[in-house]
């Protein structure tokens, strides 16, 4: 019997036709974290407050997640108010 092959997982996470990358997904996590953390929650079932913070954070980089993170909580405080 041979032994099982252990295949190396995608880079990327495949939706509909859009791959997404570790990168997107640490900035929508960091997009929920850092709306939990300013209790806007609630705002993540409007489409147009879901969009503008969408829009915001798709032009960041994850590279250096320290910077990414206190973005993601400028974009997140700046449509809170």
């Amino acid at each position: 019997m041979r032994p099982a092959v252990m295949m190396p997982r995608p880079s990327t996470t495949r939706l509909g036709q859009r791959s997404y990358t570790g990168a997107h997904d640490f900035l929508v996590k960091e997009q929920f974290r850092k709306a939990s953390e300013a209790k806007t929650v609630h705002r993540l079932g409007d489409p147009q407050w879901l969009g503008e913070a969408v829009a915001g954070v798709a032009v960041l980089s994850a590279w250096w997640a320290p910077s990414a993170s206190r973005q993601v909580r400028e974009i997140t405080e700046d449509l809170a108010a």
